[in-house]
């Protein structure tokens, strides 16, 4: 694309930079080519957009590791082979591997958000997975991500290229080219609105019917057709439905895995619940016994104690008479030894 004014640049500059700074960057940049003169890059430059925080981060994201943006293209090819073939064991791996890819894209935005200075909040973290999953099944969208001047999220369930050239900065140049399929149904439903809105009524009507002019056969003469009008849905119409089943058969997958997930985190939230709870019941049992024989403890040693007790009056009884016995055998030997004399 040619850039003789340097607004990719400019936006490149901008869509990088913080998500803070934005505007003031903006309008300095806006300011000092209006003040060079150039006020077509100063319009220009006005009208560039803030991004969401999840379209800056998703920027960052894409600038700081581009090659994310093949990993995309390269599981997606592996996704449509595998649904082309109808292998139903290669496209239930292949789940597994978009969340991975999904969960594993989404840490790395945490990453480069904080250590800019804005970590990911969880509403622009969910809006990143979205837009992950949503480039996993559009081509067109995953090209949106690869500029990295995103303004917001694309949303899944499908988006022509004009859709998506509204929320990218300095869109390719392929988002901006009409789609001849779009371009007939767009003409169709002009054309078919302006004779409706043209189309007389009533008594009035048949007044300004035009006469039929005579070809020779005495009929009128047909008004030529400048366009059929395409029967049933035309091929734009089935790529974005094909996108839009997509999209929804992915956020189900990944409804369908967060809810499994969970469940698996219930049954072993469970299974730990149960296993305290017989722990607790074997501890009461544990504690039941220890008290039992705590009782019996408390009882040996009030046995004990009275024992001791009567056992202790037996020996004052028993030092009472050994001490008389001995004052008495002390007086005889005092009055033998007195008689000897």
């Amino acid at each position: 694309m040619a850039d003789p004014h340097g607004l990719i640049d400019i936006a490149d500059e901008l869509y990088a930079a913080s998500l803070d700074a934005f505007t003031s960057t903006r309008n300095a940049r806006a300011a000092a080519a209006r003040k060079a003169g150039d006020r077509e890059l100063a319009t220009a430059v006005s009208a560039l957009t803030k991004p969401t925080a999840a379209a800056w981060a998703s920027n960052l994201l894409f600038r700081s590791s581009p090659w994310f943006v093949q990993e995309i293209s390269d599981l997606r090819a592996r996704i449509e082979a595998a649904s082309g073939t109808g292998d139903r064991d290669a496209l239930r791996e292949l789940t597994g591997s978009r969340h991975a890819l999904v969960d594993r894209l989404v840490d790395a935005a945490r990453s480069v958000t904080s250590a800019a200075g804005r970590p990911l909040s969880p509403a622009a973290a969910e809006d990143l997975a979205e837009t992950v999953t949503a480039a996993l099944g559009d081509p067109d969208i995953e090209a949106a991500l690869a500029t990295g001047r995103l303004t917001a999220p694309p949303r899944s369930g499908g988006m022509s290229r004009n859709d998506l050239a509204r929320i990218v900065a300095l869109p390719p140049a392929e988002f901006t080219r009409v789609d001849p399929d779009d371009d007939v149904v767009a003409d169709d439903a002009v054309e078919d609105d302006a004779v409706e809105d043209r189309k007389p009524t009533g008594r009035r009507s048949a007044r300004l019917r035009p006469a039929p002019s005579v070809d020779g056969t005495g009929g009128a003469t047909e008004r030529p057709r400048t366009r059929d009008r395409p029967e049933g849905p035309t091929a734009g119409d089935r790529r974005r439905h094909e996108r839009g089943l997509r999209a929804a058969e992915e956020r189900a997958d990944r409804a369908r895995a967060d809810r499994e997930g969970r469940e698996r985190e219930r049954d072993a939230l469970a299974g730990r619940r149960d296993e305290l709870a017989a722990e607790v019941t074997r501890q009461k049992d544990v504690l039941q016994t220890l008290e039992r024989r705590l009782e019996d403890a408390v009882a040996e040693v009030d046995a004990l104690t009275a024992d001791i007790r009567s056992r202790e009056l037996e020996w004052k009884r028993a030092e009472s008479a050994a001490r008389s016995a001995r004052r008495v055998v002390d007086q005889d030997r005092a009055a033998e030894a007195e008689t000897e004399r």
